[in-house]
């Protein structure tokens, strides 16, 4: 893990970050990624930079979903995000969190989809039906 603070880089240094984005094709991940890093460090924040192994803690992970711990412990007792047993304690992979995010984000535009075409298939279900 590695955390860069706001205050440790200067104007010049973010200039430089700049050009290399520049050099980066505009739909690149990395390109991406550097410009919420250049973003996070204008606006004063530190940003700190982990593997995607990394395992954090339920009470972690709950506040980077931004969610209760004990809503966390059901979605892990469901087995709906992954987790590990280290004795009594469970950890979870930062990359197990991001798969849950993604799923969840998926389900989400597929459910905003079926909503915004609900009248439209209620109207050709009714036209069928009339025929």
């Amino acid at each position: 893990m590695k955390t860069l603070a706001a205050k440790s880089v200067d104007d010049q240094q973010l200039a430089q970050l700049d050009r290399v984005r520049d050099c980066l094709p505009a739909n690149s991940q990395l390109a991406d990624t550097l410009d919420y890093l250049a973003e996070a460090l204008r606006s004063g924040l530190g940003v700190t930079v982990v593997t995607d192994e990394t395992r954090v803690t339920p009470n972690q992970a709950a506040k980077v979903l931004g969610m209760s711990r004990s809503h966390l412990y059901k979605l892990l007792d469901q087995g709906l995000i992954k987790s590990v047993s280290v004795g009594r304690d469970r950890r979870i992979a930062l990359s197990d969190l991001r798969e849950f995010t993604e799923s969840m984000d998926r389900d989400n535009a597929e459910l905003a989809e079926r909503f915004a075409h609900k009248d439209r298939d209620r109207t050709a279900l009714i036209e069928r039906l009339a025929k």
